[in-house]
């Protein structure tokens, strides 16, 4: 199974610093907007956004990743050194916050309805594994539970009765 997802900044600004060291100490900062290459073992496609002189925004893809343990520690590095969150292109979970870097109350989106906004707060790139391989709700931001203007949680519908 291949997974695609996001790394992007909540409102504050991305620490691009942080971000072209990690993508350097890695291999993969480069030129290119787009990359392909093994890491961890594995085959692995990133794009980000230009990082050159004068950059001053940031968001990353992955398409098509393994997204192992390896690639994992290098997404959680990313997203707590970088202050970037991370958004799985098929959901649930719909937003990943990693290494406290973001409250609840910064990520959540009132005008969005609950149940397509399953936010995990994970404090570890294994629980980032984890939670990408299928077992999100562990990890799930309880956050909402107490109800929003949609309701308890209790009368949101489940994800498979969606659409």
């Amino acid at each position: 199974m291949t997974l695609n997802l996001s790394l992007v900044p909540i409102d504050e600004d991305p620490n691009l610093a942080a971000i072209r060291a990690i993508l350097s100490r890695h291999g993969i900062l480069s030129d290119q907007r787009w990359l392909c290459r093994e890491f961890g073992g594995a085959e692995m496609h990133f794009e980000t956004s230009w990082l050159g002189e004068g950059a001053s925004s940031f968001y990353g893809q992955i398409f098509q990743a393994e997204l192992n343990l390896p690639q994992c520690e290098l997404l959680f590095e990313l997203a707590v050194e970088g202050n970037l969150v991370l958004t799985p292109e098929l959901g649930p979970p719909h937003l990943l916050v990693c290494g406290n870097t973001h409250s609840p109350e910064e990520v959540h989106d009132e005008t969005a309805p609950p149940w397509l906004e399953e936010i995990c707060f994970l404090d570890s790139a294994r629980q980032l594994h984890d939670c990408l391989h299928g077992e999100w709700e562990t990890f799930r931001s309880t956050f909402l539970d107490q109800g929003t203007d949609w309701g308890p949680r209790e009368q949101w519908p489940e994800s498979g009765q969606l659409g």
